[in-house]
């Protein structure tokens, strides 16, 4: 318990170091995301590659970093294209490499998605508003998600959620998470529109014109991202599963390695990068 408490308020310094000096410049919060992402891209290869995959590592990197100049440029378009052509690479590759199955060109792939792909949709969300908003959005409603979904499923225990999958998860658990990840997104909500604590330092999108709505819209993020946080942390407990492994890595004592951090995370990326396409 104790490492798990050292390495949590090491990790916890880290973002939040970054994302202060982000409200200056939204750089610190890219590097947030450069630092993660690269490492869980690392994690992921790494984790195949003991399980008998022969992947292909270096495409990944290369279109992680190129997530970040194409978003800046282009914008999501920009991403999708950087995508296209790393696919498209490991595709040509798996054509002239003999010694390659069709299960390594899947994980390849695969990696491109997760964590890549994921991740990099950060970059495209602190493009369209201010990096320490999407940043705090982004990590406070799955932090909660995690936080109520433990102790409530402790304190009440009952029915197991997918024990096939994570034995430890409860139905309880998940209903506590639903209710810490609508409250991490309230919480938002006051921080960044209705008390507007950091007017000064950056304008904040309105997810509605009216009032009601508006707080109605953030409800509702918050509802339907935590369970869309739970649903990221059973598949990586399935992926795990799949590939005969306990954690992605062990970067990070008693927390496993930095996809072990990121799985409800990176869905709410992808969640939230869908929201604000449509709705801002």
């Amino acid at each position: 318990m104790l490492k798990r408490i050292v390495t949590a308020v090491f990790l916890l310094a880290y973002a939040m170091g970054l994302l202060t000096l982000g409200v200056w410049h939204s750089i610190a919060v890219d590097v947030l995301i450069y630092s993660f992402m690269l490492l869980g891209l690392y994690e992921i290869l790494h984790s195949f590659k003991v399980s008998g995959y022969n992947v292909y590592g270096v495409v990944p990197f290369l279109t992680g970093i190129s997530f970040f100049p194409m978003a800046y440029f282009f914008g999501l378009p920009g991403i999708v294209v950087s995508f296209c052509v790393g696919i498209l690479i490991v595709m040509i590759q798996f054509i002239f490499t003999k010694t390659r199955t069709l299960n390594d060109l899947f994980a390849t792939l695969f990696a491109l998605i997760y964590p890549t792909l994921f991740l990099g949709l950060a970059f495209y969300l602190t493009r369209r508003n201010h990096a320490v908003y999407i940043a705090t959005f982004v990590i406070l409603v799955p932090i909660l998600t995690d936080a109520f979904a433990y102790f409530v499923g402790r304190a009440c225990k009952g029915p197991k959620l997918c024990p096939t999958i994570s034995p430890k998860k409860t139905i309880s658990g998940a209903i506590g998470g639903v209710i810490g990840g609508t409250l991490g997104a309230v919480i938002v909500f006051l921080i960044f529109d209705y008390f507007a604590l950091a007017k000064d330092f950056m304008v904040i999108p309105r997810l509605a014109s009216d009032f009601n709505l508006n707080v109605t819209a953030y409800v509702l993020i918050g509802f339907f991202g935590s369970m869309i946080c739970q649903l990221g942390d059973l598949f990586a407990s399935k992926i795990k599963r799949s590939i005969a492994i306990k954690d992605f890595g062990k970067i990070f004592p008693g927390h496993g390695g930095c996809l072990d951090r990121l799985d409800s995370i990176m869905f709410m990326i992808v969640f939230l990068s869908i929201i604000f396409s449509f709705t801002v």
